[in-house]
């Protein structure tokens, strides 16, 4: 069923694009999905290999990760191995190759080495809390987005995409009461969020001064000065939040590992960050946490000491 040609792969992945669309899979996942196949069909092109995947080998596709991954990192080579996994075996479902002729039934996933990921200590979330004293509606807002943040590592796209309509049930995310948000991930799953009692309260404060604003009518929870805060917005305001804090560069992928980290600390399961983060797989909650296991190892340690136990 496979025809050959110089866009070959490309005319596959615009089919595998609108099956992805009508399954509401993310544009941005679809992009991702889209870089890798167009770098892959190029190489493919450059080095001389036939542009059919009935013909694509496994070798050829583990040269090609080879050399990503010297050109650019394991983590971006890991990236493409996924993305060409999932072409592939779409193409195999779909009867474009056969089952038996997917290279990457004999391709190795990559691993990528494990690495402190950049996350906020006790010292530096004080100290970003700390510039946000004041009562000014910019203040208890940005205290209210960071204990967001804190609590349950929710992605910039899902808190900004948090709505406000006490009057509209239907499309209102916030239920302090019952301690929780509804945020919208990407592909339009909802994702209902735990915030803790400290949170509740400094949103409701937030809302408070919210009342006044001159957009207090936008369905949109979390506004800036002229309309609704975007994901830009937010990410600006952690920048200056961690320069008058002296912690350097913040950004909102650090509060999700530290919010892993911290769930973690306190004896929650990986089954239990999972559903918190809205994560299919365990291998995120054993990525995101696996690089302070240590620490917490020592730290569970020191209170169960089996010698301290003993003598005491």
């Amino acid at each position: 069923m496979t025809t050959s040609g110089p866009n070959l792969y490309l005319r596959h992945m615009d089919s595998w694009a609108l099956d992805l669309r009508s399954r509401n899979r993310a544009e941005t996942s679809i992009t991702r999905y889209r870089d890798t196949i167009r770098l892959f069909s190029a190489w493919l092109a450059d080095t001389g290999h036939p542009l059919k995947a009935s013909k694509t080998k496994g070798s050829v596709v583990r040269d090609f990760l080879r050399e990503r991954m010297a050109a650019t990192s394991p983590g971006t080579a890991a990236i493409d191995y996924r993305n060409l996994r999932a072409f592939f075996n779409w193409l195999a479902r779909e009867g474009e190759i056969k089952p038996g002729k997917n290279p990457m039934l004999t391709v190795g996933e990559i691993k990528v080495p494990d690495r402190p990921m950049g996350m906020l200590d006790g010292d530096q979330l004080a100290a970003l809390l700390k510039t946000c004293r004041s009562n000014t509606f910019e203040a208890r807002r940005d205290r209210a987005l960071i204990l967001v943040l804190l609590d349950n590592g929710v992605r910039a796209s899902g808190l900004m995409g948090l709505r406000y309509t006490p009057e509209v049930p239907e499309t209102h995310d916030v239920d302090l009461g019952k301690g929780e948000l509804t945020a919208t991930l990407k592909g339009g799953n909802r994702l209902v969020l735990p915030i803790g009692s400290a949170t509740a309260y400094a949103i409701d404060r937030y809302i408070r001064v919210r009342r006044d604003h001159r957009k207090s009518t936008s369905q949109w929870l979390w506004l800036g000065l002229k309309g609704r805060l975007t994901d830009s917005g937010l990410r600006q305001m952690l920048k200056r939040r961690g320069v008058q804090a002296g912690v350097g560069h913040v950004h909102p992928h650090m509060f999700r590992h530290t919010s892993a980290h911290e769930l973690k600390k306190a004896g929650l399961s990986d089954e239990e960050i999972m559903s918190i983060f809205g994560w299919s797989s365990a291998e995120m909650a054993r990525r995101y946490g696996r690089a302070l296991a240590g620490q917490r190892a020592r730290a569970a340690h020191r209170r169960v000491s089996p010698a301290d136990a003993l003598v005491r």
